[in-house]
């Protein structure tokens, strides 16, 4: 593995103060490349701990790993990309500069994701997109209670004409469910919009 070599990026010039900072009980396997950050940026690549970097997957510069984060065999992030914590990246799949990915969100193997994924969801296709929600992992880690809060926000979110944004904010109004405010949050916020097919 090559871990906090030069990133590959033409601003990079020799001698630039930038950093790479990885947390605790982390396992880099074989042919991982991980790079600091640029001054374009805050010059720093940050991966948090008791993270999973299965062979030959590649975290570029000025990326924001979280905790407990599974990047499975030739699985890419590219340059200014943000994941959450308890993320699981599918083999083979490049995760596109500035896209941000949520918490427990699960991303199917082969695709490639150019869009932020919501927390919570799974993400799959050859051009990825919002299937549903992760119930796996939801099921492993979450109450009922919050597991049915979120399937009622996914729904009303992701079904009709309506706006995804104009219903996230709807829902805010009224949900006190910490979970699906974190939902609502995340695609009022987005910058790169959120690829899924409308249900109807």
């Amino acid at each position: 593995s090559a871990v906090g070599t030069p990133p590959q990026d033409l601003t990079y010039k020799a001698g630039d103060k930038v950093k790479l900072v990885i947390g605790k009980n982390n396992t880099i396997r074989e042919n991982t490349l991980i790079n600091p950050g640029t001054l374009k940026d805050k010059g720093l690549t940050l991966i948090g701990d008791n993270n999973l970097f299965m062979g030959s997957t590649h975290i570029a510069h000025d990326a924001v790993i979280g905790n407990h984060v599974i990047m499975v065999n030739q699985s890419m992030v590219a340059g200014h990309v943000v994941v959450e914590d308890h993320v699981v990246i599918g083999g083979s799949t490049p995760i596109h500069q500035f896209v941000k990915l949520g918490e427990y969100a699960m991303i199917g193997g082969g695709g490639a994701v150019a869009q932020d994924i919501p927390p919570y969801t799974l993400a799959e296709g050859n051009r990825t997109t919002i299937k549903s929600l992760n119930l796996v992992g939801l099921r492993r880690n979450f109450k009922k209670e919050d597991i049915e809060a979120l399937k009622q926000a996914y729904k009303a979110g992701f079904r009709g004409e309506a706006n995804m944004k104009d219903i996230a904010n709807e829902i805010l109004k009224t949900s006190q469910n910490e979970k699906v405010k974190k939902f609502c949050d995340f695609v009022i916020n987005t910058k790169r919009g959120i690829p899924y097919e409308r249900n109807r």
